[in-house]
């Protein structure tokens, strides 16, 4: 899969030999994923096992995407079955049919090879449920690596109240029975600590400095900003989109103004984006991630989208650093004073705007056109070098040895 939170793991599991740990990956055999890049195998080294799971949302995302002239009934009569009511039934999210498939092989796996500690890395949190298992069974330490929140999650759908109170107790119970917590950024620590009145650890997110090669802009003509990621939820370009129609309007910009959307984006928005006819707009579903890297660094600025739902205030993108590593201009449109908001506040060439802003908006685009220059990739690697993946494999290992007293 090629979703943004894949490369939490991908980088930790490239990285993990060179500070002292072998790792094997247990996951499940891909279905009917959203995107997929399998350019990223080329990066392990080790072993990997696939189980079975039962996913009748990847089931049906598979028919779907084999059969695209399938009648429209049968489709909605598919949907109800195979997605809305596991959706509804399937505790706490829809892959957790992988969980016993999950337990059986990794105790195989143990039997044949005795590990020394379980790393279960989320969401999916029925992965935890794993790793809870697994722990039990086999008495090893268990280490828990949240990329995203649980109940705080933005994008997690609002459930009925005993929906709510038995997941709440889930979450409690995985972050109180594992040996250490870790997760990705300082809201996310904070509430997970307040929780469970235990420590957590912030390992955040980053960049892998292999990923880059010296790149030069190639748009001297045209002004370029580029969105990289996934659109959906709450994450609605339209208010900059309107902002950027304004700006050619207003300001009147000598160079050509270019936007592409590199990242799958839902059918409703797709069609709004497509609506905009002032400016240049590029839209692709995906392409290889070394090549997504080349593509972000011939830009001229880069856009973020942060929801202004108050539970994204937790949220600090994945992208966020590789975008800081292109050294280029960022038009971070995201919750004041939220997570991104005050991370950004550290670094030079941030242009930052509440997302439904549409008159300050206009004006950070303006801010960011005057600001394209030539970039010192080499003096920006070396601020950035915490941030480097290798280096927060480095912390991990940490984590994984104390596990261990």
């Amino acid at each position: 899969m090629a979703a943004g939170g894949v490369f939490r793991a991908l980088k930790f599991v490239k990285y993990l030999k060179q500070h002292g740990w072998e790792p094997t990956v247990l996951t499940a055999k891909p279905i009917g994923a959203w995107v997929t890049d399998r350019s990223l195998l080329d990066e392990i080294d080790c072993e990997v096992h696939y189980t079975k799971s039962f996913h009748p949302v990847g089931l049906y995302r598979s028919f779907k995407d084999r059969l695209p002239k399938c009648p429209s009934l049968i489709i909605k009569i598919l949907w109800f079955f195979f997605e809305y009511l596991p959706d509804l039934l399937m505790i706490p999210d829809t892959r957790v049919g992988w969980v016993p498939f999950a337990i059986l092989k990794g105790l195989r796996l143990h039997k044949s090879k005795k590990f020394d500690v379980i790393l279960t890395n989320s969401p999916p949190h029925s992965t935890h449920f794993a790793g809870i298992a697994l722990s039990k069974l086999t008495g090893l330490p268990w280490v828990t690596d949240f990329k995203d929140g649980w109940i705080v999650d933005p994008f997690r759908k609002k459930r009925g109240f005993l929906r709510e109170m038995l997941e709440r107790n889930l979450e409690r119970k995985i972050l109180t029975n594992c040996t250490n917590v870790i997760s990705v950024t300082e809201p996310l620590v904070k509430y997970f600590q307040q929780l469970t009145h235990r420590q957590v650890s912030l390992i955040p997110n980053g960049f892998d400095e292999d990923d880059f090669t010296p790149t030069k802009n190639k748009h001297k003509s045209k002004f370029v900003i580029g969105y990289f990621g996934a659109i959906f939820g709450d994450r609605d370009p339209s208010p900059f989109l309107l902002s950027l129609e304004s700006f050619c309007s207003n300001f009147k910009p000598q160079k050509t103004v270019k936007v592409i959307f590199i990242g799958p984006i839902v059918s409703d928005v797709l069609s709004k984006i497509r609506s905009f006819e002032n400016f240049e707009i590029e839209t692709k579903k995906y392409i290889p991630h070394r090549e997504c890297i080349k593509l972000m660094q011939t830009c001229d600025v880069l856009l973020t989208l942060v929801g202004s739902d108050k539970r994204n205030n937790g949220v600090l993108t994945g992208k966020i650093f590789e975008y800081l590593r292109c050294g280029l201009p960022i038009l971070a449109l995201c919750p004041v004073n939220g997570a991104l908001w005050k991370f950004l506040n550290k670094f030079n060439r941030i242009y930052k705007c509440s997302p439904s802003n549409t008159d300050q908006i206009e004006k950070e685009i303006e801010k960011a056109y005057k600001d394209v220059r030539p970039v010192d990739s080499g003096k920006t690697s070396k601020m950035l070098s915490i941030y480097n993946r290798k280096n927060l494999t480095g912390q991990l290992a940490i984590h994984l040895t104390q596990s261990l007293k």
